[in-house]
């Protein structure tokens, strides 16, 4: 059964646009057109799209997610390509846990430092204001 693209973003989750982007940048084959001309998706491209959702909840790149379909359309593949792909996810995700960690300790000391004072005095403005 072939869908339109707004019940496929429906069963998906997801907007019309990320649909169209994920066609975009080849994520998602495109889809059949219907005699209008307009798109008609099957029930492939509903798991697809569901599996892409999934993963950037995860925090997989797009990258990633292109790497990781290739591997599932191969059922009969090995696993271990799958596994390395989440392990870069992760390593990913802890270096931006730290660097999240690092920028909060630094808000955190310019929000301490706060004098409440009047804004041209404001450390928090002129530290904005600076250059590197």
């Amino acid at each position: 059964m072939l869908i339109p693209i707004g019940m496929l973003a429906k069963a998906a989750a997801t907007t019309v646009d990320a649909i169209q982007y994920y066609e975009q940048i080849g994520l998602i084959p495109a889809p059949q057109r219907s005699p209008a001309y307009s798109r008609a998706y099957g029930p492939e491209h509903v798991r697809r799209v569901m599996f892409i959702e999934r993963g950037l909840e995860l925090g997989f790149t797009f990258g990633q997610l292109r790497r990781l379909l290739v591997l599932a359309d191969r059922p009969d593949g090995d696993c271990e390509a799958i596994d390395q792909v989440a392990r870069e996810c992760r390593t990913d995700m802890d270096r931006k846990i730290a660097n999240l960690k690092a920028l909060a300790s630094e808000l955190d000391r310019l929000i301490g430092r706060c004098g409440h004072g009047r804004v041209e005095e404001c450390e928090i403005v002129q530290t904005l204001c600076s250059l590197r």
